[in-house]
């Protein structure tokens, strides 16, 4: 066999290999295989939720798109929120919301959901330096491709499994569905949810001791509103928790609200603030609201939007 003949048996079989990886990807990678690999598939989006954890279990674009489906707005919400570890405000989630961003969308809804950790940062940053932020590690900073199906980038880069365990998804408590909610079904027996408010509990604690106010933190929130806000209507949102959590954010950053307020006046958005309804909803661990508790927090924010723009 001569090196044409060689090099081009090779391609053909490169080839193959690649289709077949592709179709398999394709087929296989879904809202099971973790919670995050599907927000980076879907295309760019006119309509956002952004936040960190908080945001990605408790709020349902279902509840809202059900509710503002015949509004102003051009096209359904898109929930695009991870966690504190990879989503506080900052340049890394700032970039990346906007790869995800339909740059040419005019008629947009964006809920930017807030609390005292998104604006945070260790207190041994003494110089709230943004290049050591700790989610200048994470996949939502370092990723090149926010809108690609199959995203190769994530699979090959930040899955953490081999290719073959795709296809061997089992039934989970955790769901990540097309619209970017991310559904938790964990066992909700009293033991159970006690157990999970004590771990987040002490675990919140300890990063409270341990936490400070960013203003570099909130300079890329303020930059979030301002890219956002080219492309539509804002709204703030701090969503509801349990007591317990309610009562470490106060402590950790009383003038929180105050700090948000004048963001909102500033930039003239509503700051719908369920704060003060903590421990009056259902959470999982005290921190996330369980789904049904969610999807009404869903519609009773989608409803004030809908008041204040009807």
């Amino acid at each position: 066999m001569n090196k044409k003949t060689f090099f081009f048996r090779l391609g053909i079989i490169g080839i193959l290999i690649s289709i077949v990886v592709y179709l398999f990807t394709k087929k296989t990678a879904d809202g099971l295989c973790d919670s995050y690999y599907m927000r980076f598939t879907s295309s760019k989006q006119n309509s956002l939720i952004v936040g960190t954890s908080r945001s990605a279990q408790d709020l349902q674009p279902e509840a809202i798109n059900t509710i503002l489906k015949n509004s102003k707005y051009e096209s359904t919400v898109y929930n695009f929120s991870f966690t504190l570890d990879d989503s506080p405000f900052g340049p890394g989630y700032y970039n990346a919301i906007k790869k995800k961003l339909n740059g040419n969308s005019h008629r947009g809804l964006f809920i930017v959901t807030v609390d005292p950790w998104a604006v945070s940062t260790d207190t041994s940053n003494k110089n709230d330096d943004p290049d050591i932020f700790f989610e200048k590690r994470s996949f939502v900073t370092k990723m090149n491709f926010v809108n690609m199906s199959p995203n190769f980038e994530y699979i090959f880069r930040f899955y953490g499994k081999p290719l073959i365990a795709l296809a061997y998804k089992k039934k989970k408590s955790v769901r990540l569905h097309d619209d970017g909610w991310l559904e938790v079904s964990p066992p909700m027996d009293s033991m159970s949810v006690l157990a999970r408010i004590k771990e987040k509990t002490d675990k919140y604690t300890s990063v409270a001791n341990s936490s400070k106010f960013s203003l570099t933190r909130y300079f890329y929130l303020e930059k979030i509103i301002e890219l956002l806000q080219q492309h539509g209507d804002v709204f703030l949102v701090r969503l509801p928790v349990g007591k317990e959590m309610s009562l470490i954010e106060k402590k950790m950053m009383p003038d929180f609200d105050k700090k948000v307020e004048e963001a909102s006046i500033k930039y003239n958005i509503q700051y719908i603030n369920f704060i003060n309804e903590s421990g009056n909803f259902l959470t999982i661990d005290g921190n996330h609201l369980y789904k049904s508790e969610g999807y009404k927090i869903s519609q009773k924010i989608a409803l004030l939007i809908s008041g204040k723009n009807g």
